[in-house]
């Protein structure tokens, strides 16, 4: 009997402190307020990643819009689910909030505004071609494409496809397997070199004769992916010296390839502001060219910047199979 007893006691017990916590749960907002303590965290964690600069930030950055628009689903669940009006106020100004501030950061970003075509333009398009199905991708009417993760005899099947019999190949030494950098164009090539860190990075500067009075840099690069601290440092050291590269140059430039970055990070900022080159189809959120993580976390780090000097008529991203990338074409004119 009294063993029976103290089960009762310990069952009102439990059942008290349910009831308690219940109570307690439904005053503080209950699962409104839950989930509004979860958007304003996801929140905050991209608004640091914008702030300080990791190789853990790198890749919570790389995902902004994805984030972002967590964080909004989890403030509008917060809405939905919130049960007092002062509770409501407060998830509504922290979503309106959250979008104002995405948007300052985004706004860098919108596109210049494409030109009309005058009588000088050519095409221009970049792609990591780690064919696993085709050998030669139809890549349309390109005049200049710059390939990444590339070989002679694929290089060859691309401008064999082009028609065309300017070609260079980086003689990489990188340690990584199928980096090389490859460029097929139809304007003679009058010189090129490249450069490679020793290891998975590398990027070829040719010079392209686009008209008999006309000449155009083209700065084509395949960077380290910044999978960690080491990799982001390699990236960010290859693009400074692309960037010096640049400056220095007196010929308007095209510089493309796979940049292993986004348009949110801070290197791919900095190296834009300070050359003024205009980017190739971004907008508000820009169309993905990786998806290796999946469509859902598809990226865009496949890129085409050009020189002021230079203007962009159209620009495109295409969906060819055979490769985790998707070729970025771009439409140039002076």
């Amino acid at each position: 009997m009294q063993m029976l007893r103290d089960s009762q006691s310990r069952n009102e017990l439990v059942n008290d402190l349910v009831a308690t916590s219940r109570e307690l749960w439904d005053q503080r907002g209950g699962m409104g307020q839950l989930l509004s303590a979860l958007a304003v965290l996801v929140q905050a964690v991209l608004v640091a990643s914008l702030v300080i600069s990791s190789s853990v930030t790198e890749q919570i950055v790389s995902l902004l819009p994805q984030v972002f628009v967590l964080g909004l689903i989890l403030h509008l669940a917060a809405v939905a689910t919130g049960r007092k009006r002062q509770f409501l106020v407060r998830a509504v100004g922290g979503t309106v909030s959250a979008m104002a501030l995405i948007a300052l950061f985004l706004s860098p970003w919108s596109d210049p505004g494409m030109v009309q075509p005058t009588s000088n333009t050519f095409k221009v398009t970049t792609y990591n071609a780690l064919f696993t199905r085709a050998d030669a991708p139809p890549l349309g009417q390109a005049d200049v494409i710059g390939l990444q993760e590339i070989t002679r005899a694929k290089l060859d099947a691309v401008a064999s496809n082009m028609g065309v019999d300017y070609t260079y190949l980086s003689a990489c030494d990188c340690t990584a397997a199928g980096t090389e950098v490859g460029l097929v164009s139809r304007f003679e090539i009058a010189d090129a070199e490249y450069f490679d860190d020793g290891g998975s990075g590398t990027f070829v500067r040719a010079v392209l004769e686009v008209a008999p009075d006309k000449r155009v840099v083209v700065y084509l690069a395949h960077l380290p992916s910044p999978e960690n601290h080491t990799g982001r440092d390699r990236r960010n050291a290859l693009l400074a010296t692309i960037k010096d590269r640049i400056a220095a140059e007196s010929d308007e430039v095209v510089f493309m390839g796979d940049l292993s970055t986004t348009v949110y990070s801070s290197a791919l900022q900095r190296i834009r502001s300070e050359l003024k080159l205009q980017p190739a189809g971004y907008g508000i959120v820009p169309a993905c060219s990786w998806h290796g993580y999946g469509p859902l976390l598809c990226l865009r780090i496949d890129h085409i910047f050009v020189s002021s000097g230079l203007g962009i008529v159209r620009s495109s991203v295409a969906h060819v199979e055979g490769s985790d990338h998707r070729p970025v074409s771009a439409t140039v004119t002076w």
